[in-house]
């Protein structure tokens, strides 16, 4: 069985870390099925841990395997044969399982190379810090796909950079580099190329559990996250129907298509 995602627990400086590896490198670790449901399983198991024990984990880093990409976006050719209900489904567990991060009450930190397009980006930005080497670009392609966003996009994106810059890149379907990420304030750091990303990554994750206390990280979290669910959840909701909903459009149709053939999409509003 494919082993989508590598957890690793261990100790730096005196602070305990995990360490998430989303590990398809040679499919430029595109979410599917598979690594949402790992992505469930240890969200959960870390929740659970931390509620016996606050200290046994201070930080979590997540990162992805290869030189290529964080996440080049969802799989589409899993997606490629979803229905309405199967593809809001799919929106939903996803949804769930990136939740996690924002959930945890510990600091969570993605370490981004290369790609981190679609649903990519999605799972970045339910993390508290991104962090990211000059190369790494992002973006929201859904639209060339004739889809929406499906794992909160259409929140988290326009929150992190504003509604209307937000809306441009959603229709543009145009990438940015990490300077321009953030300059808009997507990610908060930016690494030359030749920086080591893992050891800044550890480095940020054990200055957070040496400098702050288990229970004012746990609390300051939950503050931010209530905050942000109060305004999200409604459209979460709304996004997953959506989701689903234009799984059932020619146009998706198309854009799957002519995305899996390289050729331009010829889309009509149907």
């Amino acid at each position: 069985m494919e082993n989508v995602l590598v957890v690793e627990r261990k100790i730096e400086s005196g602070i305990p870390l995990e360490i998430w590896t989303l590990n398809r490198p040679e499919k430029l670790n595109a979410i599917n099925s598979a690594l949402i449901e790992a992505l469930l399983l240890e969200g959960e198991r870390l929740w659970q841990d931390l509620r016996q024990d606050l200290t046994s984990v201070r930080a979590l880093v997540v990162k992805a395997a290869g030189e290529k990409a964080f996440a080049a976006g969802a799989d589409i050719s899993e997606m490629n044969h979803f229905g309405r209900s199967k593809a809001q489904g799919f929106s939903e567990r996803g949804q769930k399982a990136f939740g996690y991060f924002e959930r945890l009450p510990i600091p969570t930190i993605a370490a981004i190379r290369g790609f981190a397009l679609g649903g990519g980006l999605e799972l970045a930005m339910c993390c508290d810090i991104l962090i990211a080497t000059q190369n790494a670009q992002f973006g929201q392609p859904e639209g060339a796909l004739g889809l929406v966003p499906g794992f909160g996009a259409s929140s988290r994106f326009l929150d992190r950079i504003g509604i209307n810059k937000g809306l441009e890149l959603l229709y543009s379907c145009r990438r940015i580099a990490a300077p321009e990420a953030l300059r808009l304030g997507l990610i908060q750091e930016v690494l030359a190329v030749d920086q080591n990303l893992e050891a800044r990554a550890i480095q940020l994750a054990v200055e957070c559990g040496q400098k702050s206390a288990p229970l004012s990280n746990r609390f300051v979290k939950e503050i931010a996250y209530k905050l942000r669910q109060k305004r999200f959840e409604e459209l979460l909701s709304l996004e997953s129907k959506y989701f689903g909903e234009i799984f059932e459009s020619e146009d998706k149709k198309e854009g799957v298509e002519a995305f899996l053939a390289k050729r331009p999409a010829q889309f009509k509003g149907k």
